[in-house]
C-alpha cells in the first residue's frame, strides 16, 4: 500500500495508456514486457538459499524501482553525474561477483548513481552526540546480539572447483586466484537467522569449520567459520558508530526522498496505475 501511495505522489499527469505501457519518462515509453524480462533475469541471477518463487509483491516492488531508476538516470544526466565502467567493476568486486553479467552490471550502476546523487543532495547532514546517546538508551534492545558466527562466503561455478575450495579451506590454505571462484567479504550472522540447510552444514559452529559445497542454482556455496561470539549487549562505545550510521542513513534517506519526489515531477509524463493494481 505504501508503494502505491508513493506512485500517486510521483504522478505529474495521468493518462490512460495501453496495457503494455507502464510509464512514460521524459517522452520514453517503458513497456510491461521490458520490466518483466528485466525482472526474470534479475530473479534468476540473484543467489538465494532456497528456490522461492517470486510473489506479485516481489514483481511490483521491482517494477516500482525500475521506473524510479529510469527517472534517476535522467536526473543524474542533467546533474552531470556519471559512472565509469571501472567504477562498476570495482563495485562488483566488493560484492564478490565474478560473472559480470549485464543484469549484475546494471544493478551495480544503479547503486552507484544513487550513491552519487545521495552524496550531492545530503552533503550537509550531521548527527550529534546527544542524538546518538538518546537512540542507544531508548533502543537498547536493538543492541542485544544472539550467538553469532563470522562467515567467509565463497562461490564456485563448477562442482570440481567447489570441492577443491572445500579441501583448501579445511587445510587453512589460500584460495585467492583460483579460476571460477568468487570470494566474498567475511560477515557476521546470527546462527538462528541462518537457513536450516546452512546451519546443518556448519554445525557444531566451531571456528575453522567449513561447509561442504551447497548447490545454489548453477553454482556452489562454501562457507567457513572464521570467528564466533556469544550472546550479549553491545557497549555504548561499540554501538556508537552503528547508531551514528543508522541515524545518518535515516536522515539522508528522508532528505533524498523529499528531494526526489519534488524533482521527479518534471520527468514523469504518466504512470499506468492499473499495471500495479493487477
Amino acid at each position: 500500500m505504501r508503494s502505491l501511495l508513493l506512485l500517486l505522489l510521483l504522478i505529474k499527469t495521468f493518462v490512460h495508456a495501453s496495457d503494455t505501457i507502464v510509464a512514460k519518462i521524459e517522452g520514453k515509453d517503458i513497456f510491461a514486457s521490458e520490466i518483466e524480462e528485466a525482472f526474470k533475469k534479475f530473479w534468476e541471477e540473484v543467489i538465494h538459499f532456497n528456490n522461492k518463487k517470486p510473489s506479485k509483491e516481489d514483481k511490483r516492488f521491482f517494477a516500482l524501482n525500475y521506473i524510479k531508476f529510469e527517472i534517476l538516470k535522467e536526473i543524474a544526466e542533467d546533474m552531470n553525474v556519471k559512472v565509469s565502467d571501472n567504477e562498476v567493476d570495482k563495485k562488483l568486486k566488493t560484492w564478490g561477483v565474478m560473472k559480470k553479467t549485464p543484469i549484475m552490471r546494471e544493478l551495480a550502476l544503479r547503486e552507484l548513481i544513487v550513491e552519487k546523487l545521495l552524496k550531492k543532495v545530503t552533503v550537509n547532514i550531521n548527527v550529534s552526540d546527544e542524538e546518538i546517546k538518546a537512540y542507544y538508551m531508548l533502543n537498547r534492545r536493538e543492541f542485544f546480539l544472539p550467538n553469532r558466527v563470522k562467515l567467509l562466503r565463497v562461490v564456485a561455478y563448477d562442482k570440481k572447483t567447489a570441492w577443491k575450495v572445500y579441501r583448501l579451506l579445511r587445510k587453512g590454505k589460500k584460495i585467492e586466484g583460483l579460476e571460477n571462484v568468487s570470494v566474498g567479504k567475511e560477515r557476521w550472522y546470527s546462527i538462528q537467522a541462518l537457513p536450516k540447510k546452512v546451519r546443518r552444514k556448519i554445525y557444531p559452529y566451531k571456528v575453522g569449520s567449513v561447509s561442504k559445497p551447497i548447490k545454489v542454482r548453477d553454482s556452489y556455496l562454501i562457507l567457513k567459520i572464521t570467528d564466533k561470539k556469544k550472546a550479549g549487549y553491545m557497549s555504548f562505545e561499540e554501538a556508537k558508530p552503528i547508531v551514528m550510521r543508522k541515524i545518518l542513513k535515516k536522515k539522508k534517506e528522508e532528505v533524498f526522498q523529499r528531494w526526489f519526489l519534488e524533482v521527479s515531477k518534471d520527468y514523469i509524463d504518466f504512470i499506468n496505475l492499473e499495471y500495479f493494481l493487477r
